[in-house]
């Protein structure tokens, strides 16, 4: 079933509202079911990649404001009020909320993995997660993160925690 315009980026928490970017300036909500479909009034920020906070109120955008380096915004889904929250310089598309929201794993200028606090604070490092892979999503509980290398088949997913870099083999997929 065809939502809308737009590259879908992510599904909100209860599964009713798919986030889909329309243009490199324009965030449009678009609903799974029945509603009309909203647009997010972003100003002066270029998105890269979206996903939702797990209140379902709040969307953590990678972008670009002002033709500076791409950095994170929490950005209010009715109002578009931005708040930025990381430094200039996220390397990547890999944005991964936190179970609750008060956190986002994203790659720094150095490529490195880190962990960017929503209210600001600074950002740590998380370690095991290798050069190579791909952090995909947050475990259910909030201490590890599951990566994977790319292009390897079976992908062996890793479950990498957080606080001790201590890797262990999560899943494998394959076609």
């Amino acid at each position: 079933v065809r939502l809308g315009d737009g590259s879908c980026l992510d599904l909100s928490p209860d599964g009713r509202w798919a986030l889909a970017a329309v243009s490199p300036t324009r965030l449009d909500i678009l609903p799974c079911g029945a509603g009309s479909p909203r647009t997010i009034p972003l100003s002066g920020i270029e998105i890269h990649n979206a996903a939702w906070f797990p209140d379902g109120e709040s969307i953590c955008v990678l972008g670009l404001e002002g033709g500076g380096d791409a950095r994170l915004f929490k950005v209010d889904a009715i109002t578009g009020k931005a708040e930025a929250f990381s430094q200039p310089g996220i390397s990547s598309y890999e944005i991964i909320v936190s179970p609750d929201g008060k956190s986002v794993a994203s790659r720094g200028p150095d490529r490195r993995l880190m962990r960017y606090p929503v209210d600001g604070g600074p950002a740590a490092p998380i370690d095991g997660v290798l050069p190579t892979e791909r952090a995909v999503k947050w475990s259910q509980d909030g201490t590890s993160i599951i990566a994977f290398s790319r292009g390897e088949l079976p992908s062996k997913g890793t479950r990498i925690d957080i606080a001790t870099g201590e890797r262990h083999p999560w899943r494998e997929l394959s076609p």
